[in-house]
């Protein structure tokens, strides 16, 4: 069995005690027995001297149930490990936030535990990812924490109303959002929210996309332009357009996609569509598409 790894930084990587290459976005590989025998220790060593190193035992149980700083990723024949999260090997004091108005306080603290407090009363919360660098702004009687690209809004007695990526937003009658995702086509979601007694509920999503006319990136441009609902007719030949709508049934609930591990031949890209199994686990399925003129005119998916 084959094991890659790559990480969201650049690492030095060891593997079993040898020290074998660098990881990034470029993978380095191993061969492993694919039986309950398998226990070796992988581990990453950030070249930033601002991160700290992440540890690993690759066991059978490892591919279900990955640690919460690492993806795994499920193939034919092979398994893909990811280290997206690395610690801080700075030690910092305990940074909070605190913002008052009308008798109500909210702070938020580096870790993203949220108190909120109004009397003699408060309650805490913890957010499932910390916001950095977070500000606090009082708006319309709600509490809206904003940073690193995440938005959460609470109410003042302290209930949780919204927890999403927004890189911007306004609030007036209703919330709207916009997000740029890191993605090839640069995809910028606005979205709409109305409040309700439950929190605020998606009313509307609109999504723009950049055009891709690097050749290279055709099928990659076109999955991502399908995962963010935004337009990808243009990438097909003309031969295909009739069928476009046909993609989601074709293609299934994918929820990401990723550089392809296989070489490609001729005329042709491939790229990896990730779905979902389990927290941090994603079986793997090729998607190969045929390109004529700069178009794509053929997709088939292994």
């Amino acid at each position: 069995m084959r094991i890659y790894f790559f990480s969201s930084t650049p690492c030095v990587f060891r593997f079993a005690s040898v020290y074998t290459a660098k990881t990034g976005i470029f993978p380095v590989y191993a061969e492993a027995e694919a039986d309950d025998s398998l226990c070796l220790t992988a581990e990453f060593f950030p070249q930033s001297p601002d991160l700290s190193a992440q540890v690993c035992v690759i066991h059978p149980s490892f591919f279900v149930s990955p640690p919460y700083w690492a993806e795994v990723y499920r193939g034919d024949g092979f398994y893909a490990v990811y280290a997206k999260r690395f610690p801080s090997a700075k030690k910092r004091r305990k940074r909070i936030v605190r913002a008052e108005e009308n008798g109500v306080t909210a702070e938020i603290d580096e870790s993203g535990t949220v108190t909120v407090s109004q009397k003699a009363s408060f309650t805490t919360d913890t957010l499932p990812v910390a916001i950095e660098d977070a500000e606090i702004r009082f708006l319309r009687n709600l509490i809206f924490i904003q940073g690193g690209g995440l938005l959460a809004v609470y109410a003042p007695n302290g209930k949780r109303l919204f927890f999403a990526q927004a890189d911007e937003f306004d609030f007036t009658d209703k919330l709207r959002t916009k997000t740029v995702l890191a993605n090839h086509i640069q995809t910028a979601l606005c979205q709409t929210y109305t409040l309700t007694e439950e929190g605020f509920s998606r009313t509307e999503c609109k999504a723009e996309a950049k055009l891709i006319t690097d050749g290279r990136l055709l099928l990659f441009a076109l999955a991502e332009a399908w995962l963010t609902a935004c337009d990808y007719t243009p990438y097909l030949s003309d031969s295909l357009l009739p069928k476009a709508e046909m993609l989601s049934a074709y293609l299934g609930n994918a929820v990401k996609v990723a550089p392809c591990l296989q070489a490609e031949r001729e005329n042709e890209q491939s790229v990896a569509l990730c779905y979902r199994e389990a927290e941090n686990v994603y079986a793997v399925r090729i998607l190969h598409a045929q390109i004529r003129d700069g178009k794509i005119e053929n997709l088939s998916l292994d």
